[in-house]
């Protein structure tokens, strides 16, 4: 009974130390995505483009990584990886995304109620910030909303919508 009763006491102490720290809900909703994989289609300039997001462990399970491909031209999709890792010290969640060559994105990442909301800047080119809010309003759907700052505002770019599939493609 005793060992039932402490490990209930630290799993409640856990759950309320979590829900004071928005970047550990943030993170831990990453670690939720592990084993999943999530596609869908933005509209834009050039028409339809397919995009996928598949969630695995980073190394040694020390960060969440997304694996995505952005099909542009579907003859040669451009692959992009994403980490996310929690900074227990700094009460933080870090955020990157490297697409290949120079386009590098790195930035913070929080909770804003059901939203993970990530602030980040290409590495390059500091003077531009984005935001994405990614949220779940159903179960298998992932919805994913992007905004670049200009001057002091912060400008809708673009939304889409991803939907959950079996890991390997099947649904």
């Amino acid at each position: 009974m005793k060992k039932i009763t402490c490990s209930l006491i630290l799993a409640l102490c856990c759950i309320a130390s979590s829900q004071d720290d928005p970047a550990l809900r943030a993170y831990q909703k990453f670690v939720t995505l592990v084993g999943t994989k999530w596609v869908g289609t933005i509209e834009g300039p050039q028409g339809k483009v397919e995009v996928a997001a598949e969630f695995v462990w980073g190394p040694n399970q020390s960060a969440v990584k997304a694996i995505s491909s952005i099909a542009v031209d579907p003859k040669k999709p451009m692959i992009s990886e994403s980490y996310y890792a929690y900074v227990k010290k700094d009460k933080k969640m870090v955020y990157m995304d490297i697409h290949g060559g120079p386009e590098v994105y790195a930035g913070d990442g929080w909770m804003e109620g059901d939203k993970v909301i990530l602030e980040f800047q290409h590495t390059g080119h500091k003077e531009v910030e984005y935001k994405v809010a990614i949220s779940f309003p159903k179960e298998d759907v992932m919805k994913t909303e992007f905004w670049s700052k200009q001057g002091t505002e912060w400008k809708p770019i673009m939304s889409y919508d991803r939907k959950k599939v079996k890991v390997g493609g099947a649904k």
